[in-house]
């Protein structure tokens, strides 16, 4: 008979033991670590099942099926900033910034706060288990939309995936339902990023922005 499939708790705080990694990785029992044990652990994120875990507990992943998941999970890599911005409003993504970018959450010690910039001018902040980067990402834009950059007092360490290997998982037949997933979540986290900037706008700019509309 087949072998059952790992089960994942995504109520949990993530998993980072590195017991038992040459035997088989079926039933990861999240709930065996404590809450001290998953926040010590979850700064280095080392080993496959921390990195797993981490990513049942980001919102942008769930309801993912848990074979992309642990394919992704090998692929999860830790980058850290000097300061200035990470992404650049306009600019297509080098080989620098050619990842979706994540953040942890500050309850496991971490502290990441970033900004987000239209036009120079900061429209938003992501803090606990946010992304970005999508927009390119998933083809919704050829360049990116916003500028981001560290907030003051942030700690400068992201958790990235490659795009490349994003996407050559998502472009198989047994990924399609993943990929529809995360396109329109992808969608939906760009849009209302751009519906706070919108709200921000004088009442004039708005009613600008709509007869542009209908005359394109």
């Amino acid at each position: 008979p087949a072998s059952p499939r790992p089960k994942f708790n995504r109520t949990r705080t993530f998993n980072g033991t590195e017991s038992g990694t040459n035997s088989p990785d079926h039933g990861i029992d999240l709930r065996a670590l404590t809450a001290a044990k998953a926040a010590s652990s979850f700064l280095a994120l080392r080993g496959r099942k921390a990195k797993l875990s981490f990513l049942c507990e980001h919102p942008f992943f769930e309801g993912i099926s848990e074979s992309l998941l642990e394919k992704l999970a090998s692929q999860l890599r830790r980058t850290s900033g000097r300061g200035g911005n990470i992404l650049e409003q306009g600019k297509e993504l080098d080989a620098s910034t050619d990842y979706l970018f994540l953040t942890g959450t500050a309850g496991t010690g971490s502290f990441v706060k970033l900004e987000v910039l239209y036009d120079g001018k900061v429209i938003a902040a992501l803090e606990d288990l946010a992304v970005f980067g999508q927009e390119v990402i998933f083809g919704l834009s050829r360049v990116n939309l916003f500028s981001i950059c560290w907030a003051s007092g942030s700690d400068k360490g992201l958790w990235v995936l490659p795009r490349d290997v994003l996407q050559g998982h998502l472009a198989k037949a047994s990924h399609r339902d993943d990929r529809r997933l995360l396109t329109m979540k992808a969608m939906a986290k760009t849009t209302s990023i751009l519906h706070t900037w919108y709200l921000e706008q004088p009442s004039s700019i708005r009613l600008r922005l709509f007869e542009n509309a209908e005359q394109s």
